[in-house]
């Protein structure tokens, strides 16, 4: 799934890749990856700090892939220890929802 999400990030973007966000996804990668073989179990899979029932709530909006993919962002950032508190989840979510409503508008435009 980890590079998966690297290939989507190539596959979607016509070149010039933004080489932050490339940089960024690669060392996101890595961390996944090296907690996978080198850390307990627990690390890999923390507990959410949010459900998506709270997302919902917090952001206004209805059930759909937004919230899973939200989840699963918020996951990545646990793991990687940008994310370590609730309170900070929920920005992280703000935040993570205001780029997927730009990208979205974006892609239509």
């Amino acid at each position: 799934m980890v590079l998966l999400s690297l290939a989507d990030l190539l596959g979607k973007r016509t070149p010039p890749i933004n080489q932050e966000l490339l940089k960024k996804r690669v060392d996101i990668a890595r961390t996944l990856l090296e907690a996978t073989f080198e850390s307990p179990h627990n690390s890999f899979s923390p507990n959410p700090l949010l459900r998506g029932d709270e997302i919902t709530r917090e952001l206004g909006i209805e059930p759909g892939p937004e919230i899973g993919q939200l989840l699963e962002a918020l996951t990545e950032a646990q793991v990687t220890q940008e994310v370590r508190t609730k309170a900070e989840a929920y920005e992280f979510i703000r935040a993570r929802y205001r780029i997927l409503k730009e990208s979205k508008s974006t892609q239509t435009e």
